[in-house]
């Protein structure tokens, strides 16, 4: 209920991108939610979760039209605990990323939720249209894997 609070207050504030760095089960509320959004013309960018690259699809990154982050390291090697599959649009740096910690000190963390800010950033700052995503994952990625958009992937590393 706390997340769909959030969403609601979100839509209220006329937000056109929203980032969720969180992942779940499907839940038919949330699928509602996050389709009304869509509808009204916001672009969702998830983080698709980290429970192993043959785990089931997790939400809200499996739902239609949700932008599906994965996370690679500096090399651009996928990170070995990412989920892998339809859902995956597109890849960002999220292996051993600085987070700062309440206890004072720089910490390295790993995962797809720490990618997907970064995607949610580069299209905020690009100022992409939802109509218009996969074009622009497309041709501003670096393709990885097999050539076009892939499962592991997606259409490749969004590079700053």
């Amino acid at each position: 209920m706390s997340l769909l609070s959030g969403l609601n207050w979100l839509l209220e504030q006329n937000v056109t991108l929203i980032n969720v760095s969180l992942t779940g089960p499907h839940d038919a509320l949330l699928a509602r939610a996050f389709a009304k959004a869509m509808d009204e013309g916001v672009m969702v960018v998830a983080a698709v979760g980290n429970a192993g690259p043959g785990a089931a699809p997790l939400f809200p990154a499996a739902y239609p039209g949700v932008v599906g982050v994965t996370a690679v390291d500096v090399e651009g090697e996928i990170y070995r605990w990412a989920l892998q599959g339809e859902q995956v649009d597109i890849a960002a740096e999220g292996v051993r990323v600085p987070v700062w910690r309440s206890v004072n000190r720089w910490e390295k963390e790993s995962g797809t939720s720490l990618a997907s800010p970064i995607v949610t950033a580069q299209l905020a700052c690009a100022r992409i249209s939802f109509a218009n995503i996969e074009a622009y994952l497309a041709e501003h990625s670096r393709d990885l894997g097999e050539p076009g958009k892939d499962p592991i992937f997606g259409w490749g590393w969004l590079r700053p």
